[in-house]
């Protein structure tokens, strides 16, 4: 899953997973909510992206700061479903008290939250994966680029 073009200004809306799937559910939640009441759609992306959970990543080293969006499906054990809670109380808490840009952060997060849930490499820990790959159980990330481009065993 592609999570969007990140910059420190902005993200590629159209580019990223979560953004279509954030707009085709806003779509769908329209006709059941008076969306008066819920943080418009560009609001919702602004916390993508950069902003998001994924720009957390891009923005530090140590994976003790990242949300970690993991669940064991064989175990029901990670912290996923206690974010998914929690994001769910905090989102109904800015409605109630009309706090859009709370709302529209809790909403995102939510969503993102949900969505990472729901796709299979979320299931396992990719820090195990990586170590499985380089069979030697000690990799680790040192730099911000080493998240985003694995190096290989082979030089060019």
């Amino acid at each position: 899953m592609y999570s969007g073009w990140i910059t420190q200004r902005h993200t590629v809306n159209w580019l990223g997973a979560h953004q279509k799937f954030n707009k085709m559910a806003y779509r769908q939640l329209a006709p059941y909510v008076h969306m008066h009441w819920f943080p418009p759609l560009d609001r919702l992306q602004h916390f993508e992206g950069y902003n998001g959970p994924d720009g957390i990543k891009v923005k530090t080293i140590h994976r003790h700061e990242e949300p970690s969006h993991f669940y064991d499906p064989t175990s029901q054990s990670g912290p996923l479903l206690d974010d998914i809670e929690n994001h769910y109380q905090s989102l109904a808490g800015a409605l109630s008290e009309q706090n859009m840009v709370r709302a529209a952060f809790e909403a995102a997060w939510l969503a993102h939250t949900v969505t990472d849930g729901l796709t299979p490499a979320h299931h396992i820990s990719y820090e195990e994966s990586l170590n499985e790959m380089y069979r030697n159980g000690n990799h680790t990330f040192r730099k911000p680029r080493h998240k985003v481009i694995m190096q290989g065993e082979t030089k060019l």
